[in-house]
């Protein structure tokens, strides 16, 4: 619990964003996707892609023709088309789910993926919900994926014990887990584990490197850490009237309308931890770390052990 954050608060139901499907769009697309370096931090992430976690694909999956894959978390499936788009050329044949649990960023997945007009075609699935839905419904199913990748989604995961074991065992052995999280020191880590209140069932504490690092070693993986550097402007936030302000306080506390329908209290509060986790730049607007990593899990297969 947060200093200041009394009890009367940290039991409050607050109203969940992912739960409203067209909101939560709003708010990511219009919101927090609008938000600096965004396109800086998608440029690091493709080119890491290619320099690091290719290469260790292709070192262990030389004589594959078929290749699976899932994104889990994919929203508009941005990166993970793009991870396609260089993965195409040294296989026959991509079989590729995408698991979202918004669906109306889903459809726009799969309308992007098919603008892509890869040749040969992917093959493409779609599931609309979350990735333990996905697991229960496709329990009696024994596919193996050579990647899984997870780009800031494992707030829609469970408990991160829970998680890991899921994620590794639909993993191949030698695959890849590609993971991007917070890192400690960011304020959406710090937020999230500041304030309870803001966890509830579809919406989880934000899991760290050092939360996922610690359970893949746990479970014989090697794990490479490449820290990415943001800091983001998040001087609307301060303004009670500014509509874009809102749509990313609504995102980042993963709550409907946060400023104008959680108890007076608890906003004040929240208010107060973004005033004490701010800097100001040369230009006097106020500046956040929302630093993250790029998680790179290998599950070792049992002869290399």
């Amino acid at each position: 619990m947060a200093e200041g954050e009394d009890q009367s608060t940290s039991s409050i139901q607050l109203t969940s964003l992912p739960a409203d499907h067209a909101l939560y769009q709003d708010a990511y697309l219009t919101g927090f996707l609008k938000t600096d370096q965004m396109e800086e931090v998608y440029e690091l992430v493709i080119r890491l892609f290619e320099n690091t976690v290719l290469r260790m694909l292709r070192n262990v999956f030389l004589t594959e023709e078929e290749f699976n894959m899932i994104g889990v978390g994919t929203a508009r499936g941005r990166h993970e088309i793009a991870f396609m788009e260089r993965l195409l050329p040294f296989y026959k044949m991509i079989s590729y789910t995408a698991v979202d649990p918004n669906a109306g960023l889903l459809q726009t997945h799969k309308a992007n993926l098919r603008k892509a007009e890869f040749n040969p075609p992917v093959d493409a699935k779609y599931f609309d919900g979350t990735f333990r839905r996905y697991l229960d419904e496709r329990a009696d199913e024994d596919v193996k994926f050579h990647l899984i990748s997870g780009i800031h989604s494992l707030y829609h995961l469970g408990q991160i014990e829970e998680s890991m074991d899921q994620l590794l065992a639909t993993l191949k052995e030698n695959g890849i887990l590609l993971l991007m999280v917070n890192s400690e020191q960011s304020v959406f880590a710090k937020l999230r584990k500041a304030f309870p209140s803001l966890d509830r069932e579809d919406v989880h504490i934000v899991f760290t490197n050092e939360d996922v690092t610690r359970e893949a070693k746990r479970r014989g993986c090697d794990v490479t850490e490449i820290p990415i550097q943001i800091t983001k402007d998040v001087t609307e936030l301060f303004d009670t009237a500014s509509d874009f302000g809102n749509k990313i306080l609504d995102f980042l506390t993963m709550t409907s309308y946060f400023r104008q329908t959680a108890p007076k209290a608890l906003v004040e509060e929240v208010m107060e931890f973004w005033r004490d986790n701010i800097s100001r730049d040369e230009s006097g607007r106020c500046r956040a770390n929302f630093e993250e990593y790029l998680m790179v899990i290998q599950k070792i297969s049992n002869e290399s052990i």
